[in-house]
């Protein structure tokens, strides 16, 4: 894996001078060039370069450590650098091969010795192939499952009826018994996948992992969508609790219950991040089911007491009941909204940082507050968990802090930080929303009218936000844009489905979601056991790429990490068939 994604550049230097190469990813925001090879006269030197990002590069006579990003003030005449030859190294292909030759008087010459390997291809024709098999399989397998469930009802019950999410699956004794939106065990399915997939290595491919700082990616929208259904089924699960007589037993019998599987979710989390060290004294506190527990809990317990208020105090006016059902949910959302604004743009964290700063540190703007990585975010986390309990990697390292010997120790920063927590229950009650919108409305049009309009709101909010405030869309961070933008694509994938597949379109219809229908009614089974053996057969292959030409580049790790995402889905087959469901 070393060598994926990497190209081989021989320079010559055929002039008299010591020269040295500098080399930076252009994607990295005014960042100085970094020296990477020192070219001595008439001798030539292999470099090798990462393919992932366009590259910009600069080779002067200053033997120094980093190059500020001022190449557009020199002449060409004076300085070989990329902005003086652009169209030659500013794209490089995977395990190409290429030779720059540097002449008399600074001029440079060109050549492209072997073209490489075209990874988009590569990954086209492996994923074809891919649904092939699985479109295949459907008249196969498929069928035999699928038969062996028609005596479920395809039509919901608005008032009869359990949700799940991956804190709260159906229950066993239940789960057969009454009507299910199969739109949103498919969403919650198909996202239980892509996260596996995503974890397992998604090919080692860079524009489906986690963007580097700002930017949206595949993975960045796998947790957003479950914190998304999370929401949906938070509001259709507690319908019949909001026709029924409301009492304080009821109520604390109700809150005690959300305590207590929030507490499961976050103990769950702990365990998770064990693995591969129990050492309590530097365990990981916060991670992605602590981020489920926090949000679950807060926004499934005051929307109980948004129930209750509603029957207690408002029970009298129906307007207000008509105009304002959900105005504690709603106020919810506002106070998050601005918790993270204030802290995030008006809290001076750190003296030596400047207020409002939500850059990713490092070389970012040339580096000039490299410890300021991740804002005030940053800061909460380090001042609540310390440094020893948050995640010790950093997204962001691939550009802006990629040589262990310019930070040490390296930079860090938690992307489940406690800050994002406050974003990401405003992201539960977008899907609260979209979940009321489902459990209150019969007809299929205007559940799809009113998703419409708030896809809408969301979009403009996601514009504004960029365009406007200059709020990047951040997953590091959880921006608000950032909650906004997949919220926005969240409703919009979930009402599809909903078309699909609870609607029964005669045109276009999906019966039950089938597979992905299989796999979100055990989640939280798929999500702790993939955690788990994650490196174990026949989950993760390692093919002998040295006997099969064809098994190059990302394709054993695609073909691997598809293989492992599949046994998976197949595993939530069979889980089905057996009728088992694993609740928390």
């Amino acid at each position: 894996m070393e060598n994926l994604d990497t190209a081989n550049l021989m320079i010559i230097n055929e002039s008299q001078e010591n020269l040295f190469f500098f080399r930076q990813f252009v994607e990295c925001f005014k960042c100085p060039l970094i020296q990477t090879a020192s070219l001595y006269p008439n001798t030539s030197n292999v470099v090798n370069l990462k393919t992932f990002y366009n590259q910009k590069y600069a080779i002067v006579d200053r033997n120094e450590s980093y190059l500020l990003n001022q190449i557009e003030n020199i002449s060409c005449s004076n300085y070989c650098s990329s902005d003086c030859l652009p169209s030659l190294i500013t794209s490089l292909a995977d395990q190409g091969k290429y030779r720059l030759t540097i002449h008399q008087f600074g001029n440079c010459s060109w050549d492209i010795i072997e073209y490489g390997q075209n990874d988009w291809l590569q990954f086209l024709i492996t994923i074809t192939i891919y649904f092939a098999i699985i479109c295949t399989s459907h008249f196969g397998i498929g069928r035999y499952f699928y038969s062996r469930n028609q005596n479920r009802s395809n039509v919901p019950n608005d008032n009869n009826i359990i949700t799940g999410s991956i804190e709260n699956e159906y229950e066993l004794a239940l789960c057969f018994q009454r009507n299910r939106y199969n739109s949103i065990d498919t969403f919650r399915g198909l996202t239980i996948l892509l996260m596996i997939f995503v974890n397992y290595g998604a090919g080692q491919y860079h524009w489906l992992q986690h963007a580097p700082w700002d930017g949206l990616h595949l993975a960045d929208l796998v947790f957003p969508f479950f914190i998304f259904i999370m929401g949906a089924t938070i509001a259709v699960g507690f319908k019949n609790i909001s026709r029924r007589p409301v009492s304080k037993d009821m109520i604390k019998e109700k809150l005690i219950k959300i305590c207590i599987r929030s507490a499961k979710l976050f103990l769950l989390g702990l365990v998770i991040n064990s693995i591969g060290s129990s050492d309590i004294t530097t365990i990981r506190i916060p991670g992605v089911l602590q981020r489920f527990a926090l949000s679950y809990g807060i926004v499934a317990s005051v929307h109980l007491l948004s129930i209750v208020a509603n029957k207690w105090y408002l029970s009298t006016n129906l307007f207000l009941q008509k105009i304002f059902p959900l105005w504690m949910e709603y106020s919810l959302a506002i106070i998050m909204i601005f918790i993270y604004s204030y802290f995030t743009f008006y809290w001076e964290f750190d003296p030596g940082c400047p207020i409002g700063y939500i850059g990713p540190g490092g070389l970012y703007d040339n580096g000039s507050h490299p410890f300021c990585v991740g804002g005030s975010a940053h800061k909460i986390d380090e001042l609540i968990f310390t440094s020893k309990h948050c995640y010790k990697g950093y997204f962001g390292s691939i550009l802006y802090d990629p040589d262990p010997r310019i930070y040490n120790p390296r930079l860090w920063h938690d992307p489940e930080g406690l800050l994002g927590t406050s974003t990401s229950i405003v992201l539960t009650l977008i899907g609260f929303q979209v979940g009321h919108i489902l459990a209150y409305n019969h007809e299929p049009w205007a559940r799809v009218r009113k998703w419409s309009l708030l896809v809408i709101i969301l979009a403009i909010s996601t514009i504004l936000n960029v365009f406007v405030y200059m709020i990047p869309i951040n997953k590091n961070l959880w921006s608000i844009s950032f909650v906004t933008a997949t919220g926005c694509l969240a409703t919009i994938l979930f009402a599809s489905f909903y078309l699909v597949i609870d609607n029964q379109n005669q045109y276009l219809y999906w019966p039950e979601g089938w597979p992905f229908n299989y796999a979100g009614q055990n989640s939280i089974f798929l999500y702790m056991g993939h955690e788990i053996v994650h490196d174990m057969l026949p989950f993760t292959l390692t093919f002998p790429t040295d006997h099969f030409r064809f098994l190059s580049g990302h394709i054993p790790f695609l073909m691997s990490n598809l293989i492992g995402t599949t046994v998976w889905l197949l595993i939530s087959i069979h889980l089905a068939k057996k009728h088992f469901f694993l609740t928390v």
